[in-house]
């Protein structure tokens, strides 16, 4: 029995020493952690606070656009979500802040008081120990000396150890009890911080899931324009004035407009030109030796003039696009 006193006795004495030596400096450490934590937060709150308010900002800026007025509405949403948001997350700080905080730098404080309950039952360990060796020793001396007291100290020893025996099991259940107390205490503490974060993050999360999509869907939409805007625009390239429907004019509207077309020419042609062509239904030709010489002459052939070219027997037609000096044959 006294081996089990003494295994008590340390085990009691080890709880102690584990809550004042090492769970005591690390709930102080979690309290300094905890204030920098919660510092930071509210920075991070802040910068947040201060970034969406500018996109509220630039928001107002696009409603002001006729084209862009459904994406201000989209940024001003958005800032005004974020707004709600940041609102339940400073509960999350509040609730972190008085219900965890406070009371573990409270524990901490109170626990300066644990180190005199530590120290007053070793001291009483110790007395109870040392009576009882005392009585130990003078009931063997009466034992030798065959003292007719020897029966009453017999009892008295045997009352101050069951005592003893009956104050270290206490005092190790008590030690024991203090340590679950404080374990625990952290994680309930913890478990409604948890508890306010699950509120936090099921209303966060509902109104993210309902927002988010008509969000996406209506930047979707501003990415492709209705068919009838497009029609539009189509209608009002058309309306510039040019045949080919384009924004811009072709090469050859560029030229009409810029050159107008010749005067017709008079009724009396020259006597190289009436020796060159004849009636076209009649099927006459063109001497070689005569359209070489207009071509030798310089002469200018208007836009798509028509000009026949025997070139090794073949007939040739070409159409000029351009105004221009007709190029000179290659004669066989």
């Amino acid at each position: 029995k006294a081996q089990e006193m003494d295994l008590s006795y340390r085990s009691t004495i080890s709880i102690y020493k584990t809550i004042l030596e090492q769970f005591n400096p690390a709930l102080e450490n979690l309290v300094y952690l905890g204030n920098n934590y919660l510092r930071a937060f509210h920075a991070l709150s802040k910068a947040a606070e201060i970034y969406f308010k500018a996109i509220e900002k630039i928001g107002e800026q696009a409603l002001q656009s006729s084209t862009s007025h459904k994406l201000g509405e989209i940024l001003m949403q958005m800032s005004d979500t974020q707004r709600l948001l940041t609102s339940d997350l400073e509960v999350v700080a509040q609730t972190f802040h008085v219900d965890l905080l406070q009371h573990m730098e409270k524990n901490t404080k109170m626990d300066v008081q644990f180190i005199s309950v530590s120290k007053q039952y070793e001291l009483e360990y110790r007395r109870r120990a040392t009576n009882l060796d005392k009585c130990m020793a003078e009931l063997w001396r009466m034992e030798r000396a065959r003292d007719k007291n020897v029966r009453e100290m017999k009892e008295n020893v045997m009352r101050l150890r069951s005592e003893m025996q009956a104050f270290v099991s206490e005092s190790q259940r008590e030690a024991e009890l203090e340590e679950k107390r404080r374990y625990r205490f952290l994680a309930e503490k913890h478990q409604i911080l948890y508890n306010t974060l699950l509120q936090f993050y099921s209303r966060a999360r509902g109104m993210i899931q309902t927002k988010a999509p008509q969000w996406k869907e209506q930047l979707e939409a501003s990415r492709n324009p209705s068919n009838s805007h497009a029609q539009g625009l189509l209608a009002g390239s058309h309306s510039q004035g040019y045949p080919s429907g384009r924004l811009t004019p072709t090469h050859l509207e560029m030229v009409r407009t810029a050159v107008p077309n010749p005067p017709p020419p008079p009724v009396a042609a020259s006597s190289h030109q009436s020796g060159l062509v004849t009636s076209a239904g009649s099927g006459s030709k063109v001497s070689a030796g005569g359209l070489a010489g207009m071509c030798g002459a310089g002469h200018v052939f208007p836009s798509e003039l028509t000009s026949i070219l025997f070139c090794g027997g073949l007939l040739r037609r070409m159409t000029y696009t351009d105004v221009g000096v007709c190029p000179r044959p290659f004669l066989s």
